[in-house]
């Protein structure tokens, strides 16, 4: 069961200084299950909110019991379900959902994983496009590593987008890294920052990102 709450708070140079006044709430679930989780969510141009989660017990897609990402788009005033999308090669978890984030097309970017991608043992960084609708424009998978995730994912001013992350090599140490992606995909160049045993979290500000 995924629920979504939406509301005020009160806010003091841009920290929350109040309490939480909940607008409405809603709840939602494909089979009455007890496997869907939410983890990111973002607000499309038309102010629909796109809620990106994993949906981990689909009794009646692919094998049973079977999951994968789950995306569900709510109306702004009310919450009522404009949409949901399960993606899923039907392997076991095959993909999981990050972090979503709205673009200028009035569409939105997934950041995830992938663990039905043989070039990657552990799994393999999972990055898809989407369009207001949630029909999917384009998808691609961050390969060369024994593993890799994709922890978020931020447009750039040039079209593409920024996403940080961690990946794992041969020596199964986790490391930070940073990846520059295409307008439609396509990995332009990463950085692994070995000294680190963690993955980046980040933020534009000023027209550069910034990340730690």
């Amino acid at each position: 069961m995924l629920t979504i709450s939406l509301g005020l708070a009160a806010q003091t140079q841009g920290t929350s200084s109040g309490p939480f006044n909940k607008i409405w709430t809603v709840a939602l679930s494909q089979y009455n299950g007890s496997d869907e989780t939410g983890n990111s969510l973002t607000q499309l141009s038309d102010g629909t909110i796109v809620v990106g989660g994993n949906d981990a017990n689909q009794p009646n897609y692919c094998p049973p019991n079977y999951g994968g990402a789950w995306l569900v788009a709510v109306a702004p005033d009310g919450g009522d379900n404009v949409w949901q999308q399960l993606y899923s090669t039907c392997a076991t978890d095959a993909q999981v959902t990050t972090y979503v984030a709205h673009t200028s097309d009035g569409g939105f970017i997934l950041a995830g994983g992938d663990f039905d991608n043989p070039a990657c043992s552990l799994g393999c960084g999972w990055f898809a496009k989407f369009d207001s609708n949630g029909s999917i424009a384009w998808q691609h998978d961050l390969t060369g590593a024994i593993s890799a995730g994709a922890g978020q994912i931020e447009p750039t001013p040039d079209g593409g987008y920024i996403a940080v992350g961690n990946q794992t090599d041969t020596t199964y140490i986790l490391q930070a890294l940073i990846m520059k992606i295409s307008a439609t995909g396509e990995l332009q160049w990463s950085a692994v920052f070995p000294e680190t045993d963690q993955s980046f979290r980040g933020a534009f500000t000023g027209g550069n990102f910034t990340f730690e």
